[in-house]
């Protein structure tokens, strides 16, 4: 017996929960960067469930930086020994199947975000960052059957786990030209985002996907040419907000992002240990 043309794959990709557990999630706070240009992108209403905020640029234009700092406000927590910290306190996923994830990485983030609002209690930091580490569950794919099993197989790791917020592919791309070569990019590349679609809908998950500009032949401040769409058409119907980035030319750690869609003015900004730091509005004409 075909057990997909029986239905049995797609039941297999619900998630269990109750009506409580669902309506938590659609009454739980937006999830946002803390960066201020990023977030700008939503409209600073920040990523609701369900909605999906596609980063899109070349190689090492900060794409996983800026994933990261949606993680840390999904798993750190609310408040902390009476004090606001401003974080979700929920779990998040992250794959990562670029290889770019560093946890020293996400804990300079999470120490820079927690040592702001609790500057007098830094005895208690490596505890909070310790508890804040354990809400997150990292994947590591190396090719795309992999990542296409690891997507099917997570509505059963989300059923242990209903308190998942937070859905990070790093990078949705990554395998894209190995596909290619062997001719499995059509049939792979649906699959995949057959079950992307299918964890939006039954997880009520926000999903935050970086993209390689593989085929982009213009700058940043020329859409039409700086973004071009390989992916089905199925993605792009799932994305919500399209966030831009591209490295300054130059030997500094500089960057430049703009909303695509929908629009936003372009900001330069910085990475470094002490995270992403904005350089104000960027009025030149290349990226």
């Amino acid at each position: 017996i075909n057990a997909e043309s029986w239905g049995i794959v797609e039941l297999a990709m619900l998630v269990d929960e109750t009506a409580e557990q669902v309506l938590s999630k659609l009454r739980s706070p937006p999830l946002t960067s803390g960066v201020a240009f990023v977030d700008e992108v939503q409209r600073n209403k920040g990523l609701r469930t369900g909605e999906v905020l596609e980063i899109y640029g070349p190689a090492g234009s900060g794409k996983t930086q800026l994933a990261l700092r949606f993680v840390a406000h999904c798993i750190l927590p609310a408040q902390w020994q009476g004090i606001v910290v401003g974080g979700l306190a929920k779990d998040a996923i992250f794959f990562d199947n670029d290889s770019h994830f560093c946890v020293a990485s996400l804990i300079g983030i999470l120490k820079a975000a927690i040592l702001q609002k609790l500057e007098h209690h830094s005895e208690t930091i490596e505890d909070l960052v310790t508890s804040c580490l354990e809400r997150l569950h990292v994947f590591r794919c190396f090719n795309s059957f992999q990542f296409l099993a690891s997507l099917k197989a997570l509505p059963f790791f989300l059923r242990a786990r209903p308190a998942v917020r937070l859905l990070v592919i790093d990078s949705l791309s990554s395998f894209y030209w190995v596909d290619k070569l062997n001719e499995a990019t059509t049939q792979i590349g649906a699959a995949v985002l057959s079950a992307v679609s299918s964890l939006q809908r039954s997880a009520q998950l926000s999903i935050v996907a970086s993209k390689s500009a593989f085929f982009s032949s213009g700058s940043l401040f020329d859409e039409e040419a700086f973004h071009k769409d390989y992916m089905p058409r199925t993605w792009t119907q799932l994305v919500t907000y399209r966030l831009g980035v591209d490295k300054l030319p130059g030997p500094s750690w500089s960057y430049v992002c703009r909303g695509l869609s929908p629009p936003s003015p372009p900001t330069k900004f910085d990475i470094s240990d002490q995270g992403i730091a904005a350089n104000g509005p960027h009025t030149g004409r290349r990226a």
